[in-house]
Order: C-alpha cells, then sequence, then structure tokens
C-alpha cells in the first residue's frame, strides 16, 4: 500500500490506497483490454496523466482465461509514499480517519471492493482490508 495525501487523505491524515507493487511471488488476478495500434498513443497517453507521475506503465506477461499469454501494460507505484512498518490494522485504522478531495478513505475501499466483486474477482488481501476498516464502524 501507498498513502496519498490529495484524494483520499491529506498531509495530516494520509489515507491508505491499493495500487500494484511489483513481487515476484505475487499474482495479481483482474482485467485486460485490447486496442488497436491506432490507439495505443491515446490510451498511454490518458493512462499516464490518470496514474500519475509515480506510475509507470510496464510492460508484463500476463496468462488469460484460455491459458494463452499475451504482453500488456499495467500501471506499477514506483513512488516513496509506499507505508512501510505499519500493520494491517493500523492502515486499516488511517483510512477510517482519512478524507480528502475525493471523499472519505472508507468510500474508496469500498469502491474498490465492491468493483472487484462486480467483475468476479475474489481478492483475499482486498476483502480482508476491507473487513478490517469497516469492522470498527460497524461496532
Amino acid at each position: 500500500m501507498r498513502y496519498t495525501v490529495k484524494n483520499w487523505g491529506t498531509k495530516q491524515c494520509p489515507a491508505p490506497t491499493l495500487n500494484l507493487v511489483k513481487e515476484s511471488s505475487s499474482v495479481c488476478t483482474g482485467v485486460a483490454f485490447e486496442f488497436s495500434d491506432d490507439s495505443r498513443e491515446t490510451v498511454t497517453s490518458y493512462l499516464n496523466k490518470r496514474e500519475g507521475k509515480n506510475f509507470e506503465l510496464e510492460k508484463v506477461q500476463i496468462q488469460l482465461h484460455d491459458g494463452g499469454m499475451v504482453s500488456a501494460r499495467t500501471s506499477m507505484y514506483g513512488g516513496a509514499n509506499l507505508i512501510r512498518g505499519k500493520s494491517l490494522s493500523e492502515r486499516a485504522e488511517m483510512a477510517r480517519q482519512a478524507r480528502g478531495i475525493s471523499g472519505c478513505c472508507i468510500d474508496y475501499v469500498d469502491g474498490i471492493y465492491d468493483h472487484l466483486v462486480k467483475l468476479g474477482i475474489d481478492d483475499a488481501s482486498v476483502a480482508e482490508f476491507r473487513n478490517l476498516v469497516k469492522s470498527d464502524i460497524q461496532s
């Protein structure tokens, strides 16, 4: 996880956000989109602007549902705002307190979780974090 001090948090109360960091032993399930060569520059420019300066569109090999392998680009975080030295419970507490220009970090976490569920993706790490974030709210 990294933290943001703008969209979902502030400098006084940074918000943890979920993103991809390269780890050789990790697996990520997601959705891949295919674009024509004619739209590559437009799509790449849009993604670079949306993701921001600390994200790089890295070329990776991905496995499709049919077992085929293809090259793809995915946004990997490479900035200095990684959250280190905090337990998952401490990060959940950060999320409960954080609010930025896009709203409450709790809503961000819920949105990520809900979107994955709609896509049929069961991400145990995201579910565990969401449950921790919501656990103190409901009690």
